[in-house]
């Protein structure tokens, strides 16, 4: 319970409030009526006596303040409790503000009845405004802080986390406040990697409070909120004030991705060196000077060195001499201007050999930089075996033109589509086309089918039914020749790969016009022979006929001639021929 204050301490109240001039001291009474006046008064608030006293304490409210009714809120908190505080902007007589810093205390008298009120205050706007321009400031800090990807968190001399910015919390599992106030060391920094603990006595962060040093780049571990540990890279600074230390700032940042990258790269370098030592193609490392950094064992099989003896060298030792003041000339211009002289994706170059003959090389490079400087690394296959299948192939291909130039028939490969791939000089010179006018196109669009527009049609359904069919499919064509239509014998064949699908078709055709023609006048003169034949017959069976009738009565008169009179009617007989007769007589 408060204790009121007695006749002689208001005597002894009145006697401070005139002897202070830093405070402005005053009495009023219960409606707030100023009843008294310390020289504080004017040197805070710019009243003389005569101005002041008899006027309502209100007149130093805000207008603000005066309409929120603060005023008579005060009295009622100092009624009721026995003193209010008075921490708030007032006005001064000239109606500048100032922040004034005091408490509003009831009076009562000796019967324990309530007397007034007296009120004691100080300017104390400088301090609010540093106070405002911190908070500013810590405003200022909180939102720069909060969007940077590190951890922030500020500790005061005994090691107690004062401030955490939003990525620090994230990152320890904290919620904002949670980590004020708490040790760092105890509450994230207690254990090492492996689980054991971390003395305080060991711990570099602690150690910049006590030193004053600043610790840079230290990896360590942190524990989050969960209990789970995290590797953060950390630098901590001291904070100074007239060189002796009040706190430090630290920053961290999970390094988890770059641990997991770095394990990756290590396991990523143990891959390339197994692949290095294990490849057939030359592998090489230069630097900007064309010197060999590295170089693989396959190296020896190329060019006959070991890697141990190109080490150190310049990679011009693997060229012919010709080439090596270019290839000097071009390493210097890139590195110097960044420009390429030729195609680093995959270029054909002669190589030598350490008993000195050329050998033919497909070379791919690529550069990067590493600690400031260029670096390249180059892929050298020897395409010894593959120049020689080329030239094989070429050989090939070339015999394979000529035959395929010299067939006495029409012979085209064409695409799974029908689209006309290769085809022979016959039919080129057949229909007084080129070449170049029909490789390219639908089988079925080409000179040899123009006006016919039945084969035009039927050449699709033909190919496809090719692609069904285990052998060739033949068929008797019509086809547009310079001299007109002509006739030929083809066949379509399905050529297949190893899974079934077709590969390409082959298009074979024999002209038979000729052999037409001659078939069908062959068949015309067949027909008027038997015709003719069939002419012979009927004149024969006539004259037959005509000659027997008048020779039955020859011979019956020269019968009955030689038969002296014989009164018997001769029967007649049937003339034959007899074998002897001449054919003149038997016609």
């Amino acid at each position: 319970m408060t204790k009121e204050p007695t006749q002689d301490s208001q005597e002894l109240f009145q006697l401070i409030a005139e002897n202070v001039h830093d405070f402005a001291v005053f009495a009023t009474d219960l409606d707030g009526r100023i009843v008294s006046w310390n020289p504080g008064v004017g040197g805070l608030l710019g009243f003389a006596e005569d101005e002041w006293v008899g006027e309502n304490a209100s007149i130093i409210f805000t207008p603000e303040d005066r309409a929120r009714g603060a005023h008579l809120r005060e009295m009622e908190t100092a009624l009721r409790e026995g003193r209010a505080e008075d921490k708030r902007w007032h006005l001064r007589k000239d109606g500048s503000r100032f922040w004034a810093n005091g408490f509003l205390m009831l009076l009562r008298d000796g019967g324990g009845r309530a007397r007034g009120f007296a009120k004691i205050m100080r300017d104390d706007t400088a301090h609010r405004l540093t106070e405002e321009r911190l908070g500013e400031q810590l405003g200022l800090t909180e939102a720069i802080t909060g969007t940077l990807l590190e951890g922030i968190h500020v500790l005061d001399p005994e090691g107690r986390i004062a401030f955490a910015n939003r990525a620090a919390l994230e990152m320890l599992g904290y919620d904002a406040g949670e980590l004020v106030g708490k040790g760092q060391h105890e509450t994230i920094h207690s254990r090492r990697a492996d689980g054991t603990p971390h003395p305080v006595e060991e711990c570099p962060v602690i150690e910049v409070l006590r030193t004053g040093v600043p610790l840079r780049d230290y990896e360590t571990v942190y524990t989050r909120r969960d209990g789970s540990r995290f590797p953060v890279l950390c630098t901590s600074a001291p904070i100074l004030d007239n060189g002796k230390v009040t706190g430090a700032v630290m920053t961290f940042h999970d390094i988890s991705e770059r641990r997991r990258a770095e394990a990756k790269l290590l396991e990523s370098e143990e891959r390339f060196r197994t692949l290095a030592e294990t490849a057939a193609d030359v592998i090489v490392t230069i630097d900007a000077q064309s010197r060999i950094l590295f170089v693989n064992p396959a190296a020896e099989k190329v060019f006959g060195y070991r890697p141990g003896e190109l080490a150190g060298q310049s990679l011009s030792v693997l060229m012919p001499e010709y080439l090596r003041r270019l290839h000097e000339a071009g390493l210097a211009r890139y590195v110097e201007t960044g420009r390429r002289h030729i195609n680093w994706g995959g270029v054909e170059l002669p190589g030598l050999h350490r008993d000195g003959h050329e050998v033919p090389l497909e070379v791919s490079f690529g550069g990067f930089r590493q600690g400031g400087g260029h670096v390249f690394t180059g892929i050298i296959r020897d395409v010894t075996g593959r120049k020689r299948a080329e030239e094989s192939l070429r050989e090939s291909e070339k015999r394979f033109r000529v035959i395929f130039n010299q067939q006495f028939q029409f012979m085209a490969i064409l695409s799974p589509e029908g689209v006309v791939q290769h085809i022979n000089d016959l039919p080129l010179r057949a229909a007084a086309v080129t070449r170049e006018q029909v490789l390219g196109k639908p089988f079925w669009e080409t000179p040899w089918w123009e006006g016919l527009p039945e084969m035009q049609a039927g050449w699709p359904d033909r190919l496809a039914a090719a692609s069904r069919s285990d052998g060739p499919v033949f068929t008797v064509d019509s086809y547009q020749a310079a001299d007109g239509t002509r006739v030929a014998d083809a066949s379509v064949t399905a050529v297949r790969d190893s899974d079934g699908r077709v590969e390409f078709f082959i298009v074979q055709a024999s002209d038979i016009t000729e052999r037409k023609r001659a078939e069908e006048e062959r068949e015309r003169l067949l027909r008027e022979a038997q015709e003719a034949n069939r002419l012979k017959d009927e004149f024969l069976a006539t004259v037959s006929h005509e000659l027997r009738t008048p020779l039955t009565a020859i011979l019956g008169w020269a019968h009955l001639l030689r038969g002296g009179g014989s009164k018997e009617r001769p029967r007649p007989r049937r003339w034959r021929p007899s074998s002897a007769t001449p054919a003149r007589s038997r016609n």
